[in-house]
């Protein structure tokens, strides 16, 4: 059987990252890209890029409403190396953002799979895993309207 279009979006969206080299264009090099995991600890590999689905305000699963049709995902990157001389790690981090922006933002319909992808917002933050380990990072959350059957997730809505 085909992979419901949950997982077609996130799948999209870990290749488009993957394309994020210095030999592609970029200023940045993304390193590992991968989704989170339940229980998660860093990657031995740096720099390193995490794909995190947000979960959804379950309080009115109930009932259908905008919420299963919209979902939020996080990139977290972590590795990124202050060899500008003197301009700030900000400066560096604002690189990050605006290469998986501009990367994420190639295909907006996610292979076909969305009606919509938007920025939501980026920032610097601070990341843990599941042993406590704290790791600085950048990251960028986006908005992904998606096309799926409420009824079926296998289906195109």
């Amino acid at each position: 059987m085909a992979d419901c279009i949950q997982a077609l979006i996130t799948s999209n969206l870990l290749t488009a990252l993957r394309t994020v080299t210095v030999l592609n264009g970029y200023n940045t090099d993304c390193g590992t890209v991968e989704e989170m995991r339940t229980i998660f600890s860093f990657p031995d590999s740096d720099p390193f890029t995490l794909v995190q689905l947000l979960p959804k305000d379950v309080s009115d699963d109930f009932q259908h409403t905008e919420d299963d049709f919209v979902r939020y995902e996080v990139f977290h990157f972590s590795g990124e190396n202050d060899d500008r001389g003197s301009d700030p790690i900000q400066f560096a981090s604002r690189n990050v953002a605006a290469d998986f922006q501009k990367a994420i933002m190639t295909d907006r319909t996610r292979g076909g799979y969305a009606q919509n992808t938007e920025i939501e917002t980026a920032g610097n933050g601070v990341f843990s895993d599941s042993s406590g380990n704290l790791i600085p990072c950048t990251y960028l959350q986006i908005k992904v309207q998606v096309l799926i059957n409420a009824d079926n997730p296998y289906e195109l809505g």
